[in-house]
């Protein structure tokens, strides 16, 4: 509903002929009360002969309050009952012309006072439109600011969470780098899960090491006494022969994800940073929310596997020089 709508359903009111009700109902009852005080004073109910006219106060007062229209149905009922009632013969003294005006200026001059009133009322109403209007538009563009704040609003307090997720995901990795500079296998792999719960943040995953040509379970995290996942991988299954045979990210929306099987959505390796880029175990993520399954998750356990690799190629060293 635009603003003319809504400024014509605030002034309508019940209409006939084109003129509203209310006017046609105080002309009917301004003529009603006239007659009866012609009937009790015994005099013509066309009131000729008085002066001033008492029917001027119905087309002023009707032009002024409701417009053209309705100012010159109160001109037209006036003349209607002015020229039904006795009229004065003429003199003889008059032709035709002289006596037809005689008759008829008043009833022309109030049909000339209806428009003139009528248009400087309309002027009114259109003016009083117009500020309407105005108004309709300042609340609804006050409505909309309001809608604008909230929203925005709304956006601050995500923007801000998010910043504060971000802030603690952030000390999360800090912490978990931490833990991976430390000499040792327990510190490399709980700063693996760390980093895995913060950059990655599946349901369910696992930290898988190589030993004696095997990829065994050293650790894992959402897993539920009926999960029946798989604790060592051996050289002949497909999975061990892609992630240290071939180096592979595995997904469960890529081509190859039958390899996984019922054992994740998504693997990455954990590769030595030296020359031989050697293969030192896996993560495995089980379970993941949907939505979080992307390139750019994919990309963050692969880049895990490496931070994760390269610390524990250190610890493996430091163990060597022992």
């Amino acid at each position: 509903m635009n603003e003319n709508d809504k400024i014509k359903k605030n002034n309508s009111e019940s209409t006939f002929l084109g003129a509203r009700v209310s006017a046609l109902i105080e002309i009917v009852c301004f003529f009603f009360i006239l007659f009866i005080i012609a009937l009790i004073f015994g005099m013509e109910y066309n009131f000729f002969t008085a002066s001033p006219h008492p029917f001027w106060i119905l087309v002023v007062l009707i032009s002024a309050q409701y417009g053209t229209i309705e100012g010159l149905l109160a001109a037209l009922a006036a003349t209607a009952i002015f020229l039904l009632g006795d009229l004065p013969p003429r003199n003889i003294l008059q032709d035709k012309s002289e006596y037809f005006f005689f008759i008829g200026k008043t009833p022309i001059l109030w049909f000339i006072t209806a428009v003139i009133l009528g248009e400087l009322r309309m002027k009114h109403i259109r003016a009083r439109d117009q500020l309407k209007k105005a108004a309709l538009q300042a609340a609804e563009k006050e409505t909309k600011i309001k809608e604008a704040y909230t929203a925005l609003k709304k956006i601050k307090e995500r923007l801000e969470m998010r910043v504060a997720s971000e802030m603690q995901t952030s000390l999360m990795v800090i912490s978990a780098f931490k833990e991976l500079e430390e000499l040792g296998k327990e510190g490399v792999i709980k700063g693996a899960c760390d980093l895995t719960k913060a950059l990655v943040a599946p349901d369910k995953f696992s930290i898988f090491l190589l030993e004696s040509r095997e990829l065994k379970l050293v650790a894992f995290w959402g897993w539920e006494p009926s999960d029946q996942y798989l604790e060592s991988f051996g050289p002949d299954t497909p999975l061990f022969q892609e992630i240290v045979g071939k180096k592979r990210t595995i997904s469960a929306d890529s081509f190859d994800s039958f390899i996984l099987g019922k054992e994740g959505v998504l693997v990455a390796p954990i590769v030595a940073d030296n020359a031989a880029a050697q293969v030192l175990g896996m993560i495995k993520v089980e379970q993941i929310p949907f939505l979080r399954l992307r390139t750019a998750t994919i990309e963050s356990l692969r880049t895990i596997g490496t931070w994760v690799g390269k610390a524990y190629a250190n610890v493996l060293a430091h163990m060597d020089e022992k």
